[in-house]
């Protein structure tokens, strides 16, 4: 994104998105801080699941009940469309993250590798 747009509060709409987004990222920290991280860092008692399939799980199930509800006539239940946007979010902030980590990585052994003493004598030959 290369513009960013501040909310100002001059349109209905934008009150009512600006509104609903920002409650949606109250549920997100309020449960990050209540489970202590367990989406971006699991617990791994049962589940050996990277945390991205572990989100896709969880998006499924609440596919899966949102199509259920449909089926049946019910109507949608807010939570589990809240729950739905969530993790959504939770993953996009996941694979961010962890793309973070593993170009961490690839730098560190980048560089312990151009420090190493068999890339000077391949380098020197």
């Amino acid at each position: 994104m290369s513009n960013t747009l501040y909310y100002d509060g001059q349109n209905e709409f934008e009150t009512e998105l600006y509104t609903e987004v920002q409650s949606i990222l109250d549920m997100l920290i309020s449960k990050n801080r209540k489970y202590k991280n367990s989406v971006s860092e699991p617990k791994r008692i049962f589940s050996k699941a990277d945390p991205i399939e572990a989100i896709n799980v969880r998006i499924d199930d609440k596919l899966s009940r949102i199509e259920q509800q449909t089926k049946n006539n019910m109507s949608n239940d807010e939570d589990t469309e809240l729950d739905l946007c969530g993790y959504i979010i939770l993953k996009r902030v996941v694979r961010k993250m962890q793309d973070k980590k593993d170009n961490k990585i690839v730098d560190e052994l980048d560089e312990s590798i151009q420090r190493s003493p068999i890339t000077e004598r391949i380098l020197n030959k």
